[in-house]
């Protein structure tokens, strides 16, 4: 009935942003919600937001399933270095395991939308991010920067979401010394939706207007996300200890 509720409101919030009916976009994602195992994923899955026909053709790599069946939406900046996304995505994988006593599974964009259809994909995202358990943010120094990352944390935030069910990690940049992901999570509690673009000029002005609607502020969404994310780290910080 919580998975429901969820997927309910998304479809409103999808329908806010890309206009289109929330029946038919709640309809349309409950039947093609996909997830991915966490065994069926590789580093190199992560060194470009295409997908190659290898890894659409690998039986089994992404599956189909029910809203509600996946247990965390990857939030994350294919613009931040993959060498070490990866390894904090295998540890919190590692952690998910002894704590569950199985593999944790991941919803992933380039694997889990049709790649011959983006546009439709992304115009039910809200539902696809409502269908999974836990909102999982892995931050490197652009994060912030990308308007379409920002509009996953505003769809969270938009649908109720709760500390619970967010948890960040904030990463260095790949062959940079530690400390880079000390100002990773600098960044994201300095965010400022102002300074987040993305490609097309028009999906720029449309998704701001969508914030600042929802919000009444782009000062209201900041602080909102930073107080969340500040509350995101810190808990991530008394499980696994301090990092900065």
């Amino acid at each position: 009935a919580d998975v429901r509720r969820r997927a309910q409101t998304a479809s409103l919030v999808a329908a806010l942003i890309g206009g289109a009916q929330p029946q038919r976009v709640l309809s349309g994602a409950e039947s093609s919600f996909k997830v991915l195992p966490f065994d069926c994923m590789s580093e190199l899955m992560f060194s470009s937001n295409a997908s190659t026909a290898k890894e659409r053709s690998q039986e089994g790599t992404s599956q189909k399933a029910k809203l509600g069946d996946c247990d965390f939406f990857l939030s994350h900046s294919w613009s931040d270095g993959y060498h070490n996304k990866w390894a904090a995505l295998r540890q919190h994988a590692t952690v998910f395991r002894q704590q569950t006593g199985r593999d944790p599974t991941i919803w992933l964009d380039k694997m889990c939308i049709d790649q011959d259809n983006i546009d439709a994909g992304l115009a039910m995202l809200p539902v696809y991010l409502a269908g999974c358990e836990k909102l999982l943010v892995v931050a490197g120094h652009t994060y912030t920067s990308r308007l379409w990352c920002v509009m996953e944390l505003f769809v969270f935030f938009a649908m109720g979401g709760t500390v619970d069910k967010l948890q960040v990690v904030a990463i260095a940049d790949d062959g940079e010394i530690q400390t880079s992901s000390c100002e990773s999570a600098k960044s994201l509690l300095q965010l400022d939706v102002g300074d987040a673009h993305c490609f097309k000029r028009e999906d720029e002005e449309h998704l701001l207007a969508v914030i600042e609607t929802a919000f009444g502020s782009f000062a209201k969404f900041n602080q909102t996300a930073r107080t969340m994310l500040q509350e995101a780290l810190e808990s991530q910080a008394a499980e696994d200890g301090p990092s900065c």
